[in-house]
C-alpha cells in the first residue's frame, strides 16, 4: 500500500493495449512499483504459454480505514440484512471487496450532517489512464437519493461524493469499468437502521400530552390526606415520584428492529453500541435512545432533572448499576429534558444528536438511514406505565 491510502483490488485485467485473449494465469506473478504485473498465462485458444501483464484494477481513498476485506463474521444477519442489492450469491466478491468509508471521516468533529466529500480513485495499474485507451468508468448502482459522483477538479481519476447540500447519502456504490471487462469496484458507507422519527414523535407526544399529565392528576390525588399543606405536598409527591421512578427506571427501556428494504447493514451488535437506528436524521444506539425517554418521563413525572441525572450515575448513587456515566450519556439526558420542554425533535437531535454518539462507536462510523419506517419499537415497561395512570 502505498501513501498512507487503502485499495480493495477487485480484479485483474489483461493489458488493453492489444485485444484481449482469453488467459488462463499459470503462476510467476509480480508486482512491480508501477502497478503492472508480470505474470506467467496460458492462451486458452491454442494453450501456449506466454509471459503476460497484467493490471490491477480496483479504488483507493485517504478516507478508508481497511483494504476493502470485510469480516462477515462479525454481521449479525439476524439483525443487519445486506444492502440490498447485496444477495448471499455475490456477497464474496461484493461485501467482502467493497472500500469502506465512515461517515465519520466525511463529517466535521460536532458535525450530525457529513460537511465534507467522500474521495476515493477508481484506478487502473498506477492510475494512469492516459497509457490505457478506450477505457472509461460508469457508476452502475448508487444509494436512492446521492448527488452525482463527480470528477476532482485536478484529477479526472478522482471521483467525489459532493456534499455542498449536505445530502451525502450512504449504502453501496457500484462502479463498471468500460470496455467489456465485467469489473465492478464497490464502495461502502455502512448505514445504520432506518429513520422512526415518526414513531419517536409519537412516544414524545404520548408522555407529554396524555401520560404526564394523567400522571400528574393522580400523584395530586395521593396527596390530598395532607389537606393545605403545600410544602409537606410537594415534599410528598417528590417522594413518591422517585419512588415510581425506582419501579420504572432500571429498565425503562425501547427494543425493537424496525428494518428498511436497503437498511440496516452496518456493524456488529455489540454490548453498549447495539441496535443502531436513525432518529431525525441522526444515528442513535440503543441506550440513548432509552436515556432521552427516561429523561422526558422522569420530568413529566416532575422529579428534578438533577435528581434524574444524579440517580442514573454509578458516581453518585450507590444503588444503580452499570459504568458511570459518559459525557454522552449525560447528553443524552439533556435531550430528554429538552423534549420535555417543549423543544422540536429535529432541533433536540440538530443540538445534541452529534454529541450523544460515543467518541469511536458504530454510531459515528454508520450513515444515517436514507429509509424512514412507520414500524415502531415495544416499551418494555407498557403494563407498569399503564398502571400508573389508572
Amino acid at each position: 500500500w502505498q501513501n498512507g491510502k487503502s485499495y480493495s483490488l477487485n480484479n485483474l485485467v489483461s493489458s488493453a493495449k492489444s485485444p484481449t485473449p482469453a488467459w488462463e494465469i499459470l503462476g510467476g506473478v509480480d508486482l512491480a512499483d508501477n502497478g503492472i504485473i508480470l505474470a506467467t498465462a496460458k492462451k486458452m485458444s491454442d494453450n501456449s504459454n506466454h509471459a503476460v501483464l497484467l493490471i490491477p484494477v480496483g479504488v483507493r481513498s485517504d478516507q478508508a480505514k481497511n483494504d476493502g476485506r470485510y469480516d462477515s463474521s462479525k454481521h449479525d444477519e439476524s439483525l443487519y440484512p445486506r444492502p440490498g442489492n447485496v444477495t448471499r450469491a455475490n456477497e464474496s466478491n461484493s461485501l467482502q471487496n467493497a472500500l469502506h468509508i465512515f461517515f465519520e471521516d466525511c463529517t466535521d468533529e460536532n458535525e450530525i450532517v457529513a460537511r465534507t466529500s467522500c474521495e476515493f480513485e477508481l484506478i487502473v495499474g498506477d492510475g494512469n489512464l492516459a497509457d490505457i485507451p478506450n477505457l472509461s468508468w460508469t457508476v452502475v448502482e448508487k444509494p436512492t437519493g446521492s448527488p452525482p459522483l463527480t470528477p476532482n477538479d485536478s484529477n479526472a481519476l478522482v471521483r467525489k461524493i459532493s456534499n455542498a447540500e449536505g445530502n451525502l447519502k450512504g449504502g453501496l456504490y457500484r462502479f463498471e469499468l468500460a470496455g467489456g471487462h465485467g469489473l465492478s469496484p464497490l464502495v461502502w458507507l455502512p448505514l445504520a437502521g432506518p429513520d422512526i422519527k415518526q414513531f419517536w414523535q409519537s412516544e414524545i407526544n404520548y408522555f407529554r400530552n396524555t401520560w404526564g399529565p394523567a400522571y400528574r392528576t393522580k400523584l395530586n390525588s395521593r396527596t390530598l390526606l395532607l389537606g393545605g399543606s403545600p410544602v409537606k405536598r410537594s415534599a410528598l409527591k417528590k417522594a413518591l415520584a422517585i419512588k415510581d421512578m425506582d419501579k420504572l427506571g432500571g429498565t425503562l427501556d425501547w427494543n425493537g428492529y424496525p428494518q428498511g428494504s436497503y437498511s440496516p447493514c452496518g456493524g456488529p451488535n455489540l454490548s453498549g453500541d447495539n441496535l443502531r437506528l436513525t432518529i431525525a436524521g441522526v444515528v442513535v444506539d440503543w441506550n440513548k435512545r432509552n436515556n432521552m425517554m427516561y429523561a422526558l418521563i422522569g420530568r413529566e413525572m416532575e422529579i428534578p432533572s438533577a435528581v434524574l441525572t444524579a440517580a442514573a450515575d454509578p458516581d453518585t448513587n450507590p444503588f444503580a448499576t452499570g459504568a458511570p456515566d459518559s459525557p454522552a450519556t449525560k447528553e443524552s439526558y439533556r435531550a430528554g429534558y429538552d423534549l420535555h420542554n417543549g423543544v422540536a425533535l429535529l432541533e433536540v437531535m440538530q443540538n445534541r444528536g452529534r454529541k450523544m454518539q460515543e467518541p469511536g462507536s458504530w454510531s459515528r462510523k454508520e450513515g444515517p438511514s436514507l429509509e424512514t419506517t412507520e414500524e415502531g419499537l415495544i416499551r418494555v415497561k407498557a403494563a407498569l406505565l399503564a398502571q400508573m395512570i389508572e
